[in-house]
C-alpha cells in the first residue's frame, strides 16, 4: 500500500497531464545522449517528453528533436521556464537543480509547441 501512495504522488499527481487523455506523438520514444529513455505524448496542443531515468547532469540532450523557435519548455512539478537551445538536430535543455541525481519514476518536460518531427 505504501508503494501505491508513493507512485501516485510521484508519478500521477505531478505528471498526470502527460498521461491522462494523452495520445502518442508521431515518434513514441528516444534516448538522450546521456542514456535516458524518453517517451512522448501529446495533450491539448502540448508535447510531453517523459524522462524514465534520473538525470545525472543539468544538461539534457535529445538528438533529433527540433523545436520551433517560439517553443517554451517547463518541467511538470517545477516552477518557471527552462532554458533550451537548438543546435542542428540536437535539443539541449537545462534542467532544474531539483531533479539532478534525485530518484523519481519519471520527470516530464512540457513543450508548448509540438514539433513536426
Amino acid at each position: 500500500m505504501e508503494w501505491v501512495v508513493y507512485f501516485r504522488r510521484a508519478v500521477l499527481d505531478v505528471n498526470g497531464e502527460a498521461i491522462f487523455g494523452s495520445r502518442y506523438w508521431i515518434r513514441s520514444e528516444d534516448v538522450s545522449t546521456q542514456g535516458i529513455r524518453v517517451r512522448y505524448t501529446t495533450n491539448k496542443g502540448n508535447l510531453y517528453a517523459v524522462l524514465l531515468d534520473t538525470p545525472m547532469s543539468q544538461t539534457l540532450t535529445i538528438p533529433g528533436l527540433i523545436l520551433p523557435k517560439n517553443a517554451k519548455i517547463t518541467m511538470l512539478g517545477a516552477k518557471g521556464k527552462l532554458e533550451w537551445q537548438q543546435y542542428r538536430q540536437n535539443l539541449f535543455v537545462t534542467l532544474p537543480d531539483m531533479c539532478v541525481g534525485k530518484k523519481s519514476p519519471a520527470y516530464t518536460l512540457k513543450i508548448s509547441q509540438i514539433p513536426l518531427s
